[in-house]
């Protein structure tokens, strides 16, 4: 498979609708028939790795990968496999870190490194400059001088070894690099979890089990390289089970595990994501402060949206929020898979920005200061309720049709899973369209759609019966002008995008180079403290793009901007390039649907990658 072929794959993953040839052409930069040629050989790919997931065309419509969640699974495996092949990069990143950090054999030299990765000392030597710059963020750095060492908090360090062994091609790194790192000890680890669980009566989730196993036997070489942790705050007892679990690692390995150590195994357990079953809802106590917050965060909701989430949502609110409460307590992030941030900031990116809206601009949660993966959390939790509360943001559609029944409630499934904001109401033919418009009888509905012209006295919009991305685009422009927000002082995004270039004056400045730039241009009106807990909550990464979207009071007006700008070069190899910015004030809280999705049109038109 080359890379056009895997970019085709992962595009068709990103959509469940089909996506014309000639869109698929013009983002690979290729023909029409290269495009249907790349189809025919991913077909015979998938079909050679006993997938029965295969890609479909229709005339007129375009292609379509039409696969169930177990081929999903199998084909995202592949993706990871083939992009760790193909990204050198990557795998020496893997190999080249594991053996700094964790190979009690040797102190490598550049020289030394550059052997065991199958390098040459001038690569390594590159390789080594960008991997201080992902060190930064935690603190790190590799000194050069006699030999290659590690500088920085001891605690940081392992947390950066264990994030980006999880961050990049996760299945196919354990696949390739775990057998070196745990060696023998896989079933070992595995039983000190399962006597925990036994022990707290509790159930962790199979990639809480394996990071916590992973940061354990990352400690025990740290640990025989000398680099132990004598000092970790707050200072606190170690429970007995967790006491037991740390003496039988000292038996097993034949190390000394000091209380600092002790207490820091304690709280990777106590943070790790517990699986959430009908027993533990019914069991659940939460603590009073957890309790204060949720109650707080309810009642917010209520206020803007005059329902409150159902008291049977009360308990998992709590627990996701003493839960986060505890990270930021003990500094200790729990990230999420990239498949679930991204599905909840991007895919459901109007429901996201309203949830961190009610808890930053909620004067008694303000203070909770939450990291990005958390509020992810919660607002994946309250997405049903989002979904039902948000009625304002909901339009009545009309569909025009002139087929059979079949092809008419497929239109409406496209419909609606296209559209977040559209609600099919009312199926009628073009003469009905015409007649019952003018007499009245199609009160309830705000906008009518077609495939065919057609003539109606309310709001009307004809799409192409592939429902293209811009059809998309014209039927979201329409709902901003609809007679409900005639009350507007404007039309928002009406002019597009702001397009801007953004100097970033140091590693690790960007937020504040950006909080500058949204302050000149009136837009940001909190202080840089906000700024920053309203960007980590609300950023996300996607290939050489952040997408920083918010709705807030701190903000003037509502405003799309794309700052294209030059960042350091990360593992995988891509140049942070581009980072768009999506404000909304608070008195467009009714239009966050079709202003988020013109954003994202936006977004594509000028070039973000549709790898997700």
């Amino acid at each position: 498979m080359n890379s056009r072929q895997l970019q085709m794959l992962r595009t068709l993953m990103g959509t469940n609708h089909y996506i014309p040839t000639a869109q698929l052409a013009k983002e690979l930069k290729c023909s029409d028939r290269t495009v249907r040629s790349d189809m025919a050989k991913l077909n015979s790919f998938l079909e050679q790795n006993g997938i029965s997931a295969s890609i479909t065309s229709k005339p007129g419509n375009g292609l379509l990968l039409e696969c169930n969640i177990q081929d999903t699974e199998a084909i995202r495996d592949i993706l990871e496999a083939q992009s760790l092949s193909t990204n050198a990069a990557l795998y020496r990143f893997y190999l080249g870190i594991l053996y700094l950090f964790c190979d009690v054999r040797c102190n490598y030299t550049v020289e030394s490194l550059s052997r065991v990765c199958l390098s040459n000392k001038q690569q390594i030597q590159d390789d080594l400059r960008e991997w201080d710059k992902l060190l930064a963020p935690f603190g790190g750095e590799i000194q050069r001088g006699r030999h290659l060492s590690l500088a920085g908090d001891e605690r940081n360090l392992r947390f950066f070894v264990v994030y980006y062994l999880f961050e990049f091609a996760g299945t196919e790194m354990r696949r390739n690099f775990e057998p070196g790192l745990f060696q023998n000890h896989t079933s070992f680890l595995r039983e000190l979890v399962n006597k925990v669980e036994s022990k707290k009566h509790t159930l962790y989730t199979d990639n809480a089990r394996h990071q916590m196993i992973t940061y354990i036997q990352i400690s025990i070489y740290r640990i025989r390289k000398k680099h132990c942790i004598s000092e970790y705050a707050p200072e606190r007892e170690v429970e007995a089970i967790y006491n037991e679990i740390c003496d039988l690692l000292e038996d097993h390995y034949r190390v000394i595990l000091p209380h600092a150590e002790r207490l820091l195994i304690q709280d990777i357990f106590a943070v790790s994501t517990r699986r959430w079953t009908i027993d533990t809802e019914k069991l659940y106590r939460p603590n009073q402060q957890a309790a204060m917050h949720t109650i707080s965060f309810f009642s917010a909701l209520e206020l803007r949206y005059g329902s409150r989430p159902s008291q049977g949502m009360f308990n998992s609110a709590a627990f996701l929020i003493e839960q986060a409460i505890m990270h930021r307590q003990y500094e200790l992030a729990v990230e999420l898979p990239s498949d679930n941030s991204w599905a909840m900031r991007y895919t459901y990116m109007p429901y996201f920005m309203r949830v961190t809206e009610a808890m930053f601009d909620t004067e008694s949660l303000q203070n909770l200061d939450l990291y990005n993966s958390d509020y992810t959390r919660i607002a994946m939790l309250m997405l049903s309720y989002m979904e039902d509360a948000a009625k304002d943001d909901i339009w009545n559609v009309g569909l025009v049709v002139n087929c059979g029944i079949e092809q008419a409630y497929f239109a409406i499934s496209r419909i609606e899973k296209t559209l977040q904001n559209a609600h099919i109401t009312k199926i009628l033919t073009e003469a009905e369209a015409l007649t019952k418009s003018f007499t009245g009888e199609l009160s309830g509905v705000d906008i009518l759609i077609g495939f065919t012209a057609f003539e109606s006295s309310i709001p009307h919009a004809t799409i192409s019966a592939s429902f293209s991305e811009d059809d998309v685009m014209h039927i979201n422009s329409l709902l901003l002008d609809l007679p409900k927000h005639s009350s507007a002082r404007h039309t928002p995004l009406k002019d597009g995008l702001t397009h801007s270039s953004l100097e970033v004056s140091a590693q690790g400045m960007l937020r504040h180079d950006l909080f500058r730039d949204l302050v000149e241009r009136e837009i940001w009106l909190g202080t840089e403290e906000e700024f920053v807990r309203c960007f980590e909550a609300n950023s996300l990464a996607v290939d050489s793009w952040i997408i920083f979207s918010c709705l807030t009071n701190q903000v003037s007006a509502t405003d799309a901007l794309l700052y294209e700008t030059k960042g350091h070069m990360s593992i995988t190899g891509v140049t942070l390039d581009h980072v768009a910015v999506l404000t909304v004030s608070i008195e467009d809280r009714d239009m966050l649907n079709p202003i988020t999705q013109n954003f994202k049109h936006m977004l594509i038109e000028n070039g973000l990658p549709k790898t997700h």
